[in-house]
């Protein structure tokens, strides 16, 4: 230690004490925006991350009710140095998602680019005009007409799921898992209706697909180092892609599509079923077409990067969303017979699955509502000021991220009765409710691309499952309500439960 401080000379040390003090300054600087503004917060340290570490992990799902609570309908923490603000005011949201969209049309800044070039050219991270153009480009492949077309491809996959649940009758006594059933259906289902390759991924006798252990692998990432230090540091974000875990799963997933795309270009023949590539293909223009005047239109890295964006989509929060349901109808026995009366009397006048018949079941819409809410599959989202503006007396400056508790709108004692319950029938009026208070697609202009195509894979996977099946829990399925984790931006259970499908007596 003498050898050490004898070494450094005495102007060295004024620059190191300087700079010290410079950081201390910085800091201390950053940390007083909440303040300035009038924000109430925690108060922020190193060891905390700000108050990330708190903020952004498991706590997410009593964090944001309980400062709600202790501090009232707007507050603020830090992520690392960066303020944020919370918002539960019903009508300043609404103003943000819809009055004053055109002030909030971005995402966080958070993470950019830490997911690749493909990535940040894709819906979700795009910005300002590329995100209008893309948005304008894609919505028509999600109209009516269009996922008309592609019940036929969901009903198929979701035969499969029939036969694999059969199988799980013969050799298990019907116990099955419900995250690894629903997240093959998942991926079946997307890949068949966005790409037309039929991966059959539920069948147990082959070797699960490249595919499904790249998109797995890519969801289990929440806690990525990389992406903290892409939240201190957003512009060197690209540059941390090359060290990300993510990097090797992300770059699967693109090789797999730009050789889809490649043998689109090749042979145009190569599938005649309408599908979400082909449509995203009719609109191909020239990287160098591309310019801010360009109304409609999609280069091929932003092909790619949507492609990519589809598959974890699907993956992930569909899945989650349908082991949810699965796990609540097991749970609450009286809810699932009243369900499958519905789909009974459907089967009975129709005859058919078709898509009216599917979007007539309105205790199905309600089953699916409260599941949702219940255990929402993204707790938050995010929207960013592109200027200084004030809403119902409140000014929010430019560059703020306001951060939107979805998870705490939906469990909010204020709002709901025994919010940890799952009772379907408060969902029977939800438009009679607060817009703001259920948006778990998101709303406004910016929600969800594929929240219908979402909702549609699920109304055919239960009508058709729930025809001839029921769910029961066993002896260790975890009992309600389920513990959540965060995992990156979405929430799953804290285990991988069980269930039992028992066929229906005719």
């Amino acid at each position: 230690m003498t050898y050490f401080l004898e070494y450094l000379s005495f102007e060295t040390w004024i620059l190191i004490v300087f700079l010290l003090l410079l950081a201390r300054y910085y800091i201390h600087r950053e940390w007083s925006v909440l303040s300035r503004l009038q924000i109430p917060y925690d108060p922020p340290s190193m060891l905390n991350l700000g108050n990330l570490r708190q903020a952004m992990s498991n706590e997410v799902f009593t964090y944001d009710l309980d400062h709600k609570e202790k501090y009232g309908l707007i507050w603020g923490f830090y992520a690392l140095l960066r303020p944020r603000i919370v918002c539960h005011d019903l009508e300043i949201l609404q103003q943000i998602f819809i009055k004053e969209f055109s002030s909030f049309p971005n995402r966080s800044p958070n993470a950019a680019g830490i997911n690749g070039k493909e990535m940040q050219n894709a819906l979700i991270e795009s910005k300002d005009g590329q995100w209008k153009r893309m948005r304008k480009t894609i919505t028509p492949t999600f109209s009516t007409s269009k996922l008309k077309q592609m019940l036929n491809i969901m009903d198929w996959c979701v035969k499969n799921t029939f036969s694999s649940l059969q199988k799980k009758i013969e050799q298990t006594n019907g116990v099955f898992s419900a995250k690894d059933v629903f997240a093959k259906l998942s991926l079946d289902v997307i890949c068949s209706s966005a790409f037309s390759t039929d991966v059959n991924s539920q069948d147990e006798s082959k070797q699960e697909p490249q595919i499904s252990v790249n998109a797995r692998n890519i969801t289990k990432m929440g806690n990525d180092p990389t992406l903290y230090l892409s939240i201190l540091f957003p512009w060197i974000g690209p540059k941390l892609y090359e060290y990300s875990r993510r990097k090797p799963g992300i770059q699967f997933l693109s090789n797999v599509c730009k050789k889809i795309i490649q043998q689109r270009n090749d042979d145009d023949s190569v599938s005649n079923r309408v599908d979400l590539l082909r449509l995203m293909l009719d609109s191909k223009v020239k990287t160098s077409d591309i310019n801010k005047d360009l109304k409609k239109g999609l280069s091929e890295i932003e092909i790619t990067g949507n492609s990519i964006i589809m598959i974890l989509a699907g993956y992930e929060t569909t899945s989650t969303t349908m082991s949810f349901l699965a796990y609540n109808l097991a749970q609450y026995p009286e809810v699932q017979r009243k369900l499958q009366a519905e789909i009974d009397e459907m089967y009975r006048i129709k005859g058919v699955l078709d898509y009216d018949a599917v979007n007539s079941l309105q205790y199905l819409d309600m089953c699916i509502n409260e599941s949702i809410r219940l255990y929402t599959p993204i707790p938050r989202t995010y929207r960013t000021s592109n200027k200084e503006i004030t809403l119902s007396g409140f000014t929010i400056p430019h560059g703020m991220v306001v951060v939107v508790p979805i998870y705490a709108l939906c469990h909010d004692p204020e709002h709901w009765n025994d919010p940890m319950e799952f009772q379907p029938e408060r969902m029977e009026n939800i438009n009679e409710m607060h817009p703001m208070l259920f948006q778990p697609f998101g709303s406004g202009p910016r929600n969800c691309i594929g929240m219908r195509f979402a909702l549609m894979e699920v109304k055919i996977a239960f009508c058709k499952l729930l025809h001839e099946f029921t769910f029961e829990p066993t002896l260790d399925t975890p009992k309600p309500p389920l513990n959540l984790v965060i995992n990156g931006n979405t929430s799953r259970s804290e285990v991988n439960f069980n269930l039992r499908v028992v066929p229906r007596e005719s």
